[in-house]
């Protein structure tokens, strides 16, 4: 692969994740633990740890465009986050936030975009209540409808 994304983790937003890039028909490749991806193999998948340096190269972080860091642990997403940037400098990370106090330590790891979605979630949760509508573009997820 080349200018490919690399999406490391497991859990319900690498999940999710993995099957909106699939949709989309965006390139990309998935680092899971044997275990995880015995559940659910793809033909994208990368069997290891993405805090592993053999694993990142194995998964084509010199010619990737993204790592997308979206595991449960936000130790893990920091330290997937700083490995990235070491093997490819120039290369962007998305790393996940699970817990809000985590922020500020991915910046630190060098993530260029930290998303932390229970924060976004509860947020909108909360326009909702104040009457605030919300996009069509997101409308399918809050009526419980697949994509579009």
């Amino acid at each position: 692969l080349d200018n490919h994304i690399i999406l490391a983790g497991e859990g319900p937003i690498a999940d999710n994740t993995a099957r909106e890039l699939n949709g989309r028909k965006l390139s990309f490749v998935r680092i899971r633990s044997q275990a995880h991806a015995a559940r659910s193999p793809s033909d994208t998948d990368i069997i290891g740890d993405a805090t592993e340096e053999t694993v990142q190269q194995d998964a084509g972080i010199q010619r990737a465009q993204m790592v997308i860091a979206a595991g449960d642990n936000d130790g893990d997403n920091a330290f997937i986050t700083l490995l990235a940037k070491d093997l490819n400098p120039e290369v962007r990370v998305l790393a996940v936030a699970n817990d809000i106090n985590a922020i500020g330590r991915l910046k630190l790891a060098r993530a260029d975009l930290v998303f932390a979605p229970a924060a976004v979630g509860s947020r909108l949760l909360a326009n909702l209540a104040e009457g605030d509508r919300i996009s069509e573009e997101f409308r399918d997820l809050l009526e419980g409808r697949e994509n579009g």
